[in-house]
């Protein structure tokens, strides 16, 4: 069901940098939600938007937004088994509001699917939430086993070049036995995983590499993994690009 709410929202500017930050801010602060192509800092109470966070050109206003239930059950879900993890949760909801921006653009047909699955990415690294070890398969599982639509499901699974990983670690067996999403859709969520830090900050895909092959040693799986996988990594992010440069602008 998707339910429409009257909104106090200051917009923020259109940079990528100010989107996230004021998006992160939404979100500790007040809840978050996505209109146009810009970030909306979002309060039932209109004395507690913070105008100073509106930068020059900013405009506060009353707007009507819809909210989908599939995405707030899924940024609840994520809220309740990873925001014990300061960094984890940051990156997570980095990633979320990098993947619900693309989304709007590229494939709003599935919006809510792409968000409701950045939301839940990580979730398979939760302690209460891992089984084998390897967190798309266990983040997959988990969704499922909440009734997540199967689409959600698998880019959960199948994100950031699971199969390669899955591989080194000899569970490709248990990869498959969730369907393969479609490219196009999949890119979206690889895309924002791929330029969000582990703090939740923009960065760019060749750093996300480095960054990643600096946190694990040579014969760790993920070393190997992303090792394999970066050129097929950094093409997921160029077709994205490739696609919003073409987009129609909002």
């Amino acid at each position: 069901m998707t339910r429409i709410e009257t909104v106090t929202a200051c917009t923020s500017p259109v940079t990528r940098e100010v989107r996230r930050l004021d998006l992160q801010e939404a979100w500790q602060r007040m809840g978050w939600r996505r209109g146009c192509s810009k970030a909306l800092l979002v309060s039932r109470e209109p004395a507690r938007v913070d105008h100073r966070r509106c930068r020059m050109g900013a405009s506060v206003s009353t707007v009507m937004v819809m909210t989908s239930d599939l995405v707030t059950r899924a940024q609840s879900l994520a809220a309740q088994h990873l925001s014990d993890a300061p960094r984890r949760w940051a990156h997570v909801q980095g990633v979320a509001a990098t993947a619900v921006e693309v989304a709007s653009r590229l494939d709003p047909a599935h919006s809510d699917e792409i968000a409701a699955a950045a939301w839940l990415h990580d979730v398979g690294y939760a302690p209460d939430v891992a089984t084998t070890g390897f967190h798309p398969v266990d983040g997959a599982g988990f969704a499922r086993s909440e009734r997540m639509p199967e689409l959600v499901v698998s880019l959960i699974a199948f994100h950031t070049g699971s199969e390669v990983e899955a591989q080194q670690r000899g569970l490709l067996e248990e990869l498959n036995t969730f369907a393969t999403p479609p490219l196009a859709v999949l890119d979206i969520v690889t895309y924002a995983d791929m330029t969000t830090s582990p703090t939740g900050e923009p960065i760019s895909a060749e750093e996300r590499v480095a960054e990643i092959l600096s946190r694990y040693g040579e014969d760790n799986p993920v070393f190997a993994a992303v090792s394999t996988s970066a050129p097929e990594l950094l093409a997921a992010v160029a077709r994205i690009e490739e696609r919003l440069s073409s987009a129609q602008p909002r």
